[in-house]
């Protein structure tokens, strides 16, 4: 394979570098070389204290940047916890809103009652009923933003 590369006019950097087939000629302004060559040049370059332009990374797709965001969890403003936002958790958190929705239904507690939540670091703390409904709203509304907003 031939590359026809494109010099910056003080010789010392590369500016554009295309493949050819073998053979082909050069599009003017351009240099002929094989990969070994180009490579051999690019390493003389870079130590002499080039550094190589690479492409900007392609961009992330709303999936990828959804995983991402799901991966940090959510620190609830009020209450300083932070919780895992990735889906398994929040199907738990899911289910304990409503088992306390029916435990207060049935009378067997109420918005006062102390509960448990699990944190990001699998951490146990102690809210009321009241608290945890609190935290649980922001968060579900958090989850709800990610998942409107880059979900898939």
């Amino acid at each position: 394979m031939t590359l026809h590369v494109l010099k910056h006019p003080d010789d010392s950097m590369l500016a554009k570098c295309i493949e050819a087939a073998d053979g082909a000629n050069p599009p003017q302004g351009y240099e002929s070389m094989t990969v070994a060559e180009f490579k051999s040049w690019e390493a003389q370059e870079i130590a002499n204290g080039w550094t190589p332009i690479l492409p900007p990374p392609p961009p992330k797709t709303d999936a990828e940047i959804y995983a991402e965001h799901l991966a940090l969890g959510y620190l609830d403003p009020v209450t300083g916890i932070k919780l895992k936002t990735v889906e398994t958790a929040q199907a738990k958190f899911t289910s304990q809103v409503a088992l306390l929705q029916v435990a207060l239904g049935a009378g067997a507690i109420t918005t006062s009652s102390d509960t448990q939540i699990w944190d990001y670091e699998n951490q146990p703390h102690t809210l009321t009923v009241a608290g945890t409904f609190g935290l649980l709203l922001r968060y579900g509304l958090h989850c709800q933003y990610l998942f409107a907003t880059y979900g898939p």
